[in-house]
C-alpha cells in the first residue's frame, strides 16, 4: 500500500494545523499568567509566573506528543508499516535545564528593556516576544523527540525527511529548511531545528519517500516565488535567476545547541557553542537521561516550594492580628505556593510513570 501525495499533504497539513492551534491556545494562557506580574525584579512574582507557565507548557507538550502519535499512526497505517509504538514518555525536552528555569527568562528580557530606557509597553512586548519564542520551541522540541522515538522503534522505517510548510511561516520557508528538506535523516538522528521552524516530517519506508515528493512541489513554488520577488519593479530575468540560485546555493551546517540539540545554521554564521555559553553539552534523551532530568526537576520544584512555604509562614506571622490589610507579599507568596504545588504534583506523577 502506498501513501499518495494527496494523502500525505492532507495528513501533514492537518497535523500542522493542530500543532499551531495548540501553540496559539498555550500562548494565550501563558500571556494571561504573565499579565499579572507587576515587578519583574520580584523573585516571588516571577517565580510564581514561571511555575504556572512550566505547568501549562508541560501539559501542552503531552498533547503535542499525542498529536504526533495520532499523525504517525495515520501515516504509517497508510504506508502499511504501522507497528505498536513505544510507551508514552512525558518529559521536558530541553537538555541541562528545567521548565521552571526557562520560564523565568522573560523577566530578564523586561529588565533589559527597562535598562535601555524602554517603557512599560516595551518591557511587556519583550516578555511577549520571549514567551512566544520559548513556547514555539518547546512544542517543536517535544514533537521532534516523539517522532524520532517512533521512527527508531518501527522496524520498517529506514529514515525520514523534513516536510516544509511555507504557508505557515510568516516569511515563507527559509533557505535553511529549503536545503534541509532535500536531505534524508537516519532514524537515530534528531531533526535539526531553528528559531521559528514550522517543518514537520514524514517517514521513509523502504523506497517509499512521500516527503520527497511532497516537498518537490513546494520547493518549486518557493524557487519560483523567489524569482518573482526579484522581478518586482521590472527586474531582469537575470535577477530572477540569481534569486533562485541564492536559495539553491545556501550552505547549511548542523551545530549542537546545549539545550535544544541539533540546530540548522547557515554556514559561516556565528554560532555560540554550549562551552562558550558556560552551559553543559546536549544529552540525547536516553531512558537514564530522562530519569535524571525528571528527578532534577522534581527536586528543584520541591526545594522552591519548601522555601516559599517558609517565607509565607514568616510573612503571615509578622502580620497576624495587626489589624492591617493582607500585604501584597503574602498574596503573591500564597499564589506561588499554589502554582508550585500544582507543578510538583505533575512532576511527581511523571516521575512515578517512569518507574512503572
Amino acid at each position: 500500500m502506498a501513501l499518495t501525495t494527496k494523502q500525505a499533504a492532507s495528513l501533514s497539513d492537518r497535523h500542522a494545523s493542530q500543532r499551531d492551534s495548540l501553540i496559539g491556545k498555550l500562548l494565550a494562557a501563558i500571556l494571561q499568567i504573565w499579565s499579572g506580574v507587576g515587578n519583574y525584579h520580584d523573585d516571588a512574582e516571577v517565580g510564581s509566573a514561571a511555575a504556572a507557565s512550566a505547568y501549562r507548557v508541560m501539559q501542552a507538550q503531552k498533547q503535542a506528543r499525542r498529536l504526533v502519535r495520532s499523525y504517525q499512526t495515520s501515516v504509517l497505517t497508510a504506508m502499511d508499516a504501522f507497528e505498536r509504538f513505544p510507551a508514552e514518555v512525558d518529559y521536558y525536552p530541553r537538555s541541562g535545564t528545567t521548565a521552571l528555569d526557562v520560564y523565568q527568562r522573560p523577566a530578564s528580557q523586561a529588565i533589559y528593556a527597562y535598562s535601555k530606557g524602554g517603557t512599560v509597553e516595551d518591557a511587556r512586548q519583550a516578555v511577549r516576544d520571549r514567551l512566544e519564542l520559548l513556547l514555539h520551541e518547546d512544542i517543536m522540541l517535544a514533537e521532534r523527540d516523539e517522532e524520532q522515538r517512533i521512527y527508531e522503534a518501527v522496524p520498517r522505517v529506514v529514515g525520514y525527511r523534513r516536510v516544509i510548510h511555507p504557508e505557515r511561516s510568516r516569511t515563507g520557508t527559509c533557505g535553511l529548511c529549503a536545503v534541509a528538506a532535500t536531505q534524508r535523516y537516519r532514524t537515530d538522528e534528531l531533526r535539526p531545528l531553528h528559531d521559528g521552524c514550522e517543518c514537520g516530517s514524514l517517514p521513509i519506508v523502504g523506497t517509499e519517500d512521500p516527503g520527497q515528493v511532497l516537498n518537490s512541489d513546494d520547493l518549486e513554488q518557493l524557487y519560483a516565488a523567489a524569482g518573482d520577488a526579484a522581478s518586482i519593479g521590472g527586474g531582469a530575468a537575470r535577477d530572477r535567476s540569481t534569486a533562485r540560485e541564492d536559495l539553491l546555493n545556501v550552505r547549511v551546517t548542523v551545530n549542537e545547541h546545549g539545550e535544544k540539540g541539533p540546530v540548522l545554521v547557515k554556514q559561516g554564521d556565528r554560532f555560540r557553542t554550549h562551552s562558550e555559553a558556560g552551559a553543559p553539552a546536549f544529552q540525547k534523551p536516553t531512558p537514564d537521561v530522562i530519569r535524571a532530568r525528571k528527578t532534577h526537576a522534581y527536586d528543584q520544584a520541591a526545594g522552591e516550594l519548601a522555601d516559599a512555604r517558609q517565607r509565607l509562614a514568616e510573612v503571615q506571622a509578622s502580620h497576624a492580628n495587626d489589624g492591617t490589610d493582607t500585604p501584597r507579599e503574602q498574596v503573591v507568596l500564597a499564589q506561588r505556593v499554589k502554582n508550585l504545588t500544582s507543578l510538583l504534583r505533575a512532576l511527581e506523577a511523571d516521575l512515578a510513570r517512569s518507574d512503572s
